[in-house]
Parts: structure tokens; C-alpha cells; sequence
């Protein structure tokens, strides 16, 4: 579900469907591949095309734990249903989004 990148710090999830039944999982592969050591941790969603509350609800818990570390949490090549989703639920103004090299945060 999370795969390491080449590069430090990125992580790619290989799942269409994020949702409750995958949400023990989720974490449990978070919590064994991201390490809090990195200053910033790279998401790549291009593969995920519907993410449940459950999920972005560990996201949002995983991003306050590291940022007390001095850690941000970027996504990147975020499905536009998904961006469209966390603004409608004012959660886009918590992350940074990548587009291919550039780095934007999105405001609701």
C-alpha cells in the first residue's frame, strides 16, 4: 500500500480505494516506512482515486504529531476529486500540494 521512492523522505500509495477496511493497514505500513526523522515526507496519491474520512482523519492526526517534530506532510499529484473534496471540508489549507516540480498551498 505505502512503497518507498528512491528518494528520501517520498512514499508512494499504491492503492485506487483508501477507505475504512484499508485504514489498520494504512497506518500500520505508515507507521513502519515514515520515518519522523525526515523534514519533510513526500505523498505521492497519483494512484488513488477515492480516500475515506477514516483516512484522511490519520492523515490530519499524522501531520499534527509531525509537525510538533518539525516535520511537513506533502501531497502530490492529488486526483482533483480528492482536492476538491478536502476544500469543500476546509483540510486543504493543511497540507502542501505538488504538481509535477511545483509546490503550491491550496486555500479554500
Amino acid at each position: 500500500m505505502i512503497q518507498a521512492i528512491n528518494q528520501k523522505g517520498c512514499y508512494k500509495i499504491e492503492r485506487k480505494k483508501l477507505d475504512i477496511e484499508s485504514m489498520g493497514h494504512f497506518e500500520k505500513e505508515w507507521n513502519s516506512y515514515v520515518s519522523p526523522f525526515d523534514q519533510n515526507i513526500f505523498l505521492d496519491l497519483s494512484e488513488v482515486e477515492e480516500i475515506s474520512s477514516a483516512i484522511l482523519g490519520i492523515l490530519l492526526h499524522k501531520r499534527m504529531k509531525m509537525r510538533k517534530l518539525g516535520v511537513e506532510i506533502h501531497l502530490s499529484n492529488v486526483n482533483p476529486k480528492i482536492l476538491r473534496i478536502l476544500k469543500i471540508m476546509n483540510l486543504s489549507c493543511y497540507f502542501l500540494f505538488h504538481t509535477g516540480a511545483k509546490e503550491t498551498r491550496v486555500f479554500g
